[in-house]
Parts: C-alpha cells; structure tokens; sequence
C-alpha cells in the first residue's frame, strides 16, 4: 500500500479550479505514487512473492487505519522513505 496526499487540492479548490482540473490532478498524483511503489517493490532486495499493487489518496494514518479495516491484514509493515531530519518525520507518503 502507498498513500498519499495530494497537496495541491486545498489550493485548487481555493483557487476555484473546476473539479475536472482536480480530478486530473490528484490522478496524475496516484499514478505518480504507483510508480514509486512499484519501483520500491522491484528494488527489494529479495523476492516479495505475488503483490498488489494499492494506491490510496489520504493523510496517511487515515488512509492505511481505513484500510486496515476494509482488509483486515494478519500483518503490517510500515517503512518510510530515506529521508533525515526533519523531512523523515513529517513525510507525507508511507510504503
């Protein structure tokens, strides 16, 4: 699972962007997060076995706790990307 915010809503919404624009954007942001969660899960350093791919819109601890629920997993691993500082505490996207 990857989620992710998609930062620039609030401002296009602000802006009184159309909600076609917004829809394009936020879809242009989970393709993004696709590709990075499929970079990531190809750059393991061993084989993961059959995955699927989830790509999920939202403040991260929402997201993955509603996800959690819909899927009810016997397992989570939650990582977080190579960042220091404070950069690694306020990320806004978990693997």
């Amino acid at each position: 699972m990857h989620a992710f915010e998609a930062v620039a809503r609030p401002k296009m919404l602000l802006a009184d962007a159309s909600e076609d624009e917004i829809k394009i954007y936020v879809e242009e942001e989970r393709e993004l997060a696709l590709g990075a969660l499929t970079t990531f899960m190809a750059r393991l350093p061993f084989d993961p076995g059959p995955w699927s791919p989830l790509v999920v819109e939202g403040e991260p601890v929402l997201a993955i706790s509603k996800t959690v629920e819909r899927l009810r997993p016997d397992l989570i691993v939650v990582g977080t990307q190579s960042r220091t500082g404070l950069a690694k505490n306020f990320s806004g996207q978990c693997h």
